[in-house]
């Protein structure tokens, strides 16, 4: 049962009482002291009147001259009123070290829960108030996926306060108190969170700000302690993922989250700040929608443009053979046509501008580096072509034969993270994307089973973005998937497999 959204508490005090005036004593006694003040007063205004004149004055030409910075939404104002409050509300809100970050107001269907968050830039602070953290916390527990909110203490000047939720959920939350210096906590969250270092996980943990940004992992510089702290201690809400590489975190199975693309450029190095490569368009938002949280799969329409979506298929058609697989162990000598019956093409976006700039797009969509990608590879479909379901992830037990596989995976140590597949086409019939093991099901006797599980019906410029590896970065058999065979039309698509670390193929 999904758990009732907490609300912001509001105050609950009441109003200071108004001071009555005293009636008692001597009327003249206190008239007289009147005069006095009043004479007083005069006195000192008539010797500093040139200087109220010059702040008057200067106050009123800043007023006119000075654009609005913030929306006022008062028509009836005449506009240099409107100019005054806009520059009076600037002043307000100078004040206030970073911008909140709260959820939309958004539109609920029946049966749906279509709740929203926005990232608004990619230095805002993020408040651990209940409704921020709504947009991080699941009804059940993550592996690999904790949320830790971090406030100076307000009692100890040199301690810090710690709320950690352990795998995401709001009921596995406990406080700490621990000194204001980076190692204290940095050991309290690989104590309390189970992060140890261990040649068994396929990469080491890492922090996050709650857009995505790096923070830090396990290999921090130590010269950067301070730098590391400071971060953790502006960002407030941060999200720790054992894995070490970022993950959209889903929340709930209908939840969106809106993300400007343009806010950061993550890099190989996160410590360094990168320059935008491409200008990308002014409308740089998405929304990424949760169609199942196991395994992991978001949407986002309108990721690519008609352009965009035309180019890659003019471009790759000519270069079109049919699929190969690669073949596990067991499965040496067989025909790829027997699980595999599409055309592909792989296009290298170094010297094209639209796949260059898609690869920034991707990164920027992902959170993930570019050079952790690889090329991409367009598919055409044609009449009840399909491809039976697998998954993108190398498992080792089936590849110990394979030399080339266990060297591309340093024995495993990285894999296949993430998937952003593209659609270029609609498709009048068929064509769907299939994950028959959706919520938890068992495997299905057959992977040419179209029948059952989560289905994404292609829709040109429409992406899905399935994980491959959990947040711990160990494999997910529930991220099982297939193409089920298109029964009238053609489907063009394409995909962008990530990995959990760098890999050279994109640079």
């Amino acid at each position: 049962m999904a758990k009732a959204k907490q609300k912001r508490p509001s105050p609950n005090g009441k109003k200071p009482a108004k001071i009555a005036a005293n009636t008692n004593g001597n009327s003249s006694e206190r008239n007289e002291k009147k005069t006095k003040k009043s004479l007083k007063t005069k006195k000192g205004s008539l010797l500093s009147l040139p200087v109220c004149v010059v702040v008057a004055t200067m106050s009123f030409l800043v007023g006119i001259c000075t654009p609005p910075l913030l929306t006022i939404s008062d028509h009836r104002s005449p506009p240099i009123l409107q100019s005054m409050k806009s520059f009076i509300s600037a002043i307000t809100k100078s004040s206030i070290p970073s911008l909140p970050i709260k959820p939309f107001a958004s539109n609920k269907s029946k049966g749906e829960d279509t709740s929203s968050f926005t990232i608004y830039k990619a230095n805002a602070r993020v408040e651990c108030t209940p409704e921020n953290l709504a947009n991080f916390l699941h009804d059940y527990p993550e592996r690999g996926l904790h949320i830790a909110c971090i406030k100076p203490s307000r009692e100890d000047k040199s301690s810090l306060s710690v709320s950690i939720y352990n795998g995401a959920v709001s009921d596995r939350m406990d406080m700490h108190s621990v000194e204001k210096n980076w190692d204290s906590l940095k050991s309290l969250l690989v104590r309390r969170l189970g992060l140890s270092r261990s040649n068994n996980k396929p990469q080491r943990w890492g922090i996050f700000t709650s857009h995505g940004e790096k923070i830090a992992n396990a290999d921090a510089n130590p010269k950067r302690k301070s730098s590391y702290l400071r971060r953790v201690v502006e960002s407030e809400l941060i999200v720790i993922i054992a894995g070490g590489t970022w993950i959209w975190p889903g929340v709930r199975v209908g939840f969106e989250r809106t993300v400007s693309l343009n806010s950061f450029m993550p890099s190989v190095d996160f410590v360094k700040k990168d320059s935008h490569k491409t200008a990308l368009a002014a409308n740089d938002t998405i929304v990424l929608e949760t169609l199942s949280l196991v395994p992991l799969l978001l949407s986002v329409k309108n990721f690519l443009s008609t352009d965009e979506c035309d180019h890659i298929q003019t471009t790759s058609e000519p270069k079109m053979k049919y699929s190969g697989v690669s073949l596990k162990d067991g499965d040496k000598g067989k025909a790829a046509s027997e699980w595999r019956t599409s055309q592909t093409a792989f296009l290298y976006s170094k010297g094209d501008p639209i796949l260059e700039h898609l690869d920034e797009r991707v990164a920027r969509l992902a959170r993930i580096p570019v050079q952790h990608q690889e090329q991409v590879q367009v598919l055409r479909y044609g009449h009840l072509e399909k491809y039976d379901s697998h998954h993108d992830y190398f498992d080792p037990r089936h590849y110990k034969n394979s030399p080339d596989i266990q060297k591309m995976t340093d024995l495993v140590k990285k894999n296949r993270q993430v998937t952003v597949f593209w659609y270029l086409s609609d498709v009048e019939e068929g064509g769907e994307t299939i994950f028959p093991r959706s919520g938890g099901a068992a495997p299905p006797r057959s992977n040419k089973d179209c029948s059952k599980g989560v289905k994404v019906k292609p829709e040109k410029g429409k992406v899905i973005i399935f994980y491959s590896l959990h947040f711990d970065g160990e494999p997910d058999e529930y991220s099982l998937h297939g193409a089920c065979p298109v029964k009238d039309g053609i489907k063009w698509a394409a995909n962008k497999w990530i990995w959990s670390a760098p890999m050279g193929f994109v640079s």
